[in-house]
């Protein structure tokens, strides 16, 4: 017998009527398996709120997003498509140097992020790294992935998961930069 067959039977009153009757304990099956059908699909709906683990609501996320664009091509798995909608989703967070770790750190990387201020007279000195634009970042990639290849694995032109991540990422990365500003990606 369930906990929802014994839930249900408790909220009958007590009395002779109930007690033994066959069809007391088969309206409780009835009950507790409408009881149990939707207690399942609120705990279902209840980690649809969470991005990593949604499924029934991932094309309303994707709708929302519109993540048909050219980012999207590389994921046709359900794991893929929830980690577009991820990326989207911490894409929203701004242009901060936090938030593009973030994303990165969502695909796997870990960056670096430089900015190079324009030269100032009476504020630069020699030796400073200067730059042109104040709205260009340099995002350096110093780990090339969390998934590492072993010699021998793979043959000549295999492609990399690590390859289609880094796509992704760059594409996330393009998705997130400002209008007038200008990204530039370095691989060490």
């Amino acid at each position: 017998m369930s906990k929802y067959v014994d839930a249900i039977k408790r909220l009958f009153p007590p009395g002779l009527a109930w007690d033994e009757n066959p069809l007391v304990e088969t309206l409780a099956q009835i009950f507790s398996a409408v009881t149990e059908a939707f207690d399942d699909d609120s705990k279902a709906l209840f980690l649809e709120r969470f991005t990593l683990s949604q499924k029934q609501s991932l094309d309303e996320w994707e709708q929302a997003f519109a993540l048909q664009d050219d980012c999207s091509e590389f994921g046709t798995s359900i794991a893929d498509r929830r980690k577009n909608v991820i990326a989207r989703r911490i894409a929203l967070g701004g242009q901060t140097e936090q938030a593009y770790r973030d994303l990165a750190k969502l695909f796997g990387f870990e960056i670096e992020i430089k900015r190079y201020a324009a030269f100032r007279v009476g504020y630069s000195q020699a030796g400073d790294a200067v730059g042109g634009n104040p709205l260009e970042i340099t995002i350096n990639i110093l780990d090339g992935g969390l998934l590492k290849i072993k010699v021998g694995e793979y043959g000549v032109g295999t492609k990399l998961e690590s390859d289609k991540l880094y796509k992704q990422m760059v594409c996330a990365f393009k998705r997130k930069a400002p209008s007038y500003g200008k990204i530039n990606i370095i691989v060490e």
